[in-house]
């Protein structure tokens, strides 16, 4: 007698649903990603003074190929029409979808980088978060990257975004005198713990 739980043809049938919707899912969610991206880099015609960029998002594209093939799979096991040299194929194609997805991030990420710093800005360690996927953050001029704003990074990057929206573009000492009163906010908010 065998001690491994057996699936029920319906309990895998709902599995596949589930990742199959899963996966499209996150190929749309990435597609409204990207269209967001090429929307940000567009501005640099406007010279805002922050720009948040994910240069991951467009090289991600050579993944977009094996989320295809995981999808085809999982319709192809509905149908139950899957062979092992399909299988196989597929494999192999994800495989080599990785390599590339890196190859391009990491081109991609030098070009972007020299093409942001040739038109004037110039990449914030203060405002970028510390996760892989974060978006870096590029402003036009250093002075703005002020490493006491660290902590209300997010509320002073919506606060230039607004002023970028309304067609202001603040200076330096209204940018620090924002980052101050905001700051001091934070700090008296967070002193009462």
């Amino acid at each position: 007698m065998s001690d491994s739980p057996v699936l029920t043809p319906s309990l895998t049938l709902v599995k596949i649903f589930f990742f199959l919707v899963l996966l499209c899912v996150i190929v749309m969610v990435y597609g409204y990603t990207l269209i967001e991206e090429i929307e940000i880099l567009s501005r640099t015609r406007e010279q805002p003074i922050a720009l948040k960029v994910r240069t991951v998002i467009p090289p991600f594209l050579f993944m977009i190929p094996a989320f295809a093939i995981l999808i085809f799979g999982f319709l192809k096991q509905l149908v139950g029409r899957f062979s092992n040299h399909m299988q196989q194929r597929g494999i192999m194609i994800i495989i080599c979808c990785f390599p590339l997805f890196i190859l391009a991030w990491w081109l991609y990420s030098w070009q972007l980088n020299n093409w942001l710093e040739g038109q004037g800005y110039t990449s914030c360690p203060w405002y970028t978060g510390a996760t892989l996927g974060a978006p870096t953050i590029w402003l036009k001029a250093s002075d703005y990257c002020i490493e006491e704003g660290y902590p209300v990074r997010t509320e002073l990057l919506d606060w230039l975004e607004a002023q970028r929206q309304q067609g202001t573009t603040p200076t330096v000492e209204e940018f620090k005198l924002h980052q101050e009163k905001i700051l001091a906010q934070y700090q008296q908010k967070y002193s009462q713990w």
